[in-house]
This record gives C-alpha cells, sequence and structure tokens, in this order.
C-alpha cells in the first residue's frame, strides 16, 4: 500500500468561501520614475520588512513634526531626514544623479512611495472588509482605528483642519503614535 498525498481540493460551487480572502503575490515589480529622462527603479512597497515598514512610519511621524519648526536644527534634521527617507525609495539611482535631486524631488519621491503604501494598505483594508462581509460595528458606529470619532452633526473638526499630503493620510491609516 503507498501513501499518496491528498490533491488539494478546488472549490466547485460559488459559495463565499470560494473567494480569496487576499490575493498575495510573491513577484515583486518595480515601479520605475524618470529622472533627467533616464528610467530608474524605486523600491516597491511589497519588498519591505516589518522592521523597514515600522521605520517608514517613524521616519514620517518624525517629518511631520520637524516640518512645524523653523530652527536652524530641525531645519537640517528634516533635510537629512528626507534625503535619508527618499534615498532608501530610489533603489536604482545612482548617488551622483541622487545628489542632483533637489529637496522638491526628494518630497515627491517620498508622496509618490507613501501613495503606493496607502494604495497597499487600502488593499488590505479591502479583503478584511469582504471577509468580515460587512462594515465592523465600530465603523458603523463611527469610531475608527486611530481612536478618532465622528462627530453626529459635521464630518470634520474645525481645531485641526487636515495637512495636505500622502505622509498625513497614511499615518491616519495606520493609528495613532
Amino acid at each position: 500500500m503507498s501513501a499518496t498525498r491528498p490533491e488539494p481540493r478546488t472549490p466547485t460551487s460559488s459559495g463565499p468561501h470560494t473567494i480569496p480572502l487576499l490575493d498575495l503575490d510573491t513577484l515583486i515589480e518595480r515601479r520605475k520614475i524618470s529622472i533627467d529622462g533616464e528610467l530608474y527603479e524605486i523600491l516597491s512597497p511589497d519588498e519591505l520588512s516589518v522592521i523597514e515598514s515600522h521605520r517608514f512610519g517613524v521616519w514620517g511621524k518624525r517629518i511631520e513634526q520637524l516640518a512645524d519648526k523653523e530652527g536652524e536644527e530641525e531645519i537640517k534634521e528634516l533635510e537629512a531626514l528626507i534625503a535619508r527617507a527618499s534615498r532608501k525609495i530610489l533603489v536604482g539611482v545612482p548617488d551622483e544623479v541622487f545628489a542632483r535631486l533637489p529637496g522638491a524631488h526628494q518630497w515627491a519621491v517620498i508622496d509618490l512611495f507613501t501613495g503606493l503604501l496607502l494604495q497597499m494598505k487600502l488593499k488590505v483594508a479591502g479583503a478584511m472588509q469582504t471577509a468580515m462581509g460587512e462594515l465592523p460595528e465600530m465603523f458603523r458606529a463611527g469610531i475608527f482605528p486611530t481612536g478618532a470619532q465622528q462627530s453626529p452633526v459635521s464630518s470634520g473638526s474645525m481645531a485641526d483642519p487636515p495637512r495636505p499630503g500622502w505622509w498625513t493620510r497614511l499615518l491616519r491609516w495606520s493609528g495613532p503614535a
């Protein structure tokens, strides 16, 4: 008598368990950006380890803190942090090309990458919603993972208007500090 491996089951019905909860792909595709007419690869959010993902979150929070400061030391720290984060993202860019990028272009790289991170988080959130079949009770009640609550009479706060930028949006999705 020989031992045989059971064949994996393939869904034959169209019930709720035939749709995958999360579609994972192990193939990493790096997107490209153009600098001075040349295409260069950038880091894919799918490549980030848990530690690297956390590190980007810490850097983003610190950038937000420093962006409101005007002291010389804070400005130097902000510029260095922007350069560090954008350099990490621009994996395929030679050092001499990166050295020519002004701060505004480095900010643009960070904003682009943060948008890609947010897109990835939204995919996971969508998969979770699909798996649950509906929005969790806390969302329907107006309570969000960040701890914020929706006001019954307005959808926003006049005391702290939202700041533009992908870091801010990503930080809201990532939860409290």
